[in-house]
C-alpha cells in the first residue's frame, strides 16, 4: 500500500497524476485522517465529492499524541522541518510496517527515505 501525502493529492487536482490514478484503480492508496482534514482546509474545485470519495479509501492508523512526542524524540526529528502532519505521516508508517510513503515534500521523503522505506 502507499500512504498518499497531501503534496501528491494536490499535484493530482491540479495535473493529473498518471501513476496516483493507476494506484487508485489497483486499489493500493492509503490515505489518512490529517491529510484528508489538511485537503479541506484548503480551496478544492468539487471539495464535498472528492472528499467523500477520499473517505472511502482505507486509512492509516493515527498515532496517539504520546505515541508521536514518543516517536519524535526517539528518531530526533525535532528542528527538521516538518510539520504536524509529516511528523504523524512517518509514525502511521512505522505502525503499518508494509507501506511506503509517496510525497513531493523533499525534506518528508529524505527523513521517509533515511529511515528504510520512502
Amino acid at each position: 500500500m502507499i500512504l498518499v501525502d497531501t503534496s501528491v493529492w494536490i499535484a493530482h487536482l491540479r495535473h493529473g497524476v498518471g501513476p496516483l490514478r493507476d494506484l487508485l484503480e489497483d486499489g493500493q492508496v492509503l490515505t489518512h485522517d490529517y491529510v484528508i482534514a489538511e485537503l479541506a482546509c484548503g480551496y478544492l474545485p468539487g471539495w464535498q465529492e472528492f472528499l467523500r470519495d477520499l473517505k472511502r479509501l482505507p486509512r492509516a492508523a493515527v498515532a496517539t499524541n504520546d505515541e508521536l512526542l514518543a516517536f519524535i524524540e526517539r528518531r530526533s526529528l525535532m528542528g527538521t522541518g516538518l510539520n504536524f502532519v509529516d511528523m504523524h505521516l512517518l509514525a502511521s508508517r512505522r505502525l503499518h510496517p508494509d507501506v511506503t510513503l509517496w510525497s513531493y515534500d523533499r525534506r518528508l521523503q529524505e527523513l521517509a527515505a533515511a529511515s528504510g522505506r520512502h
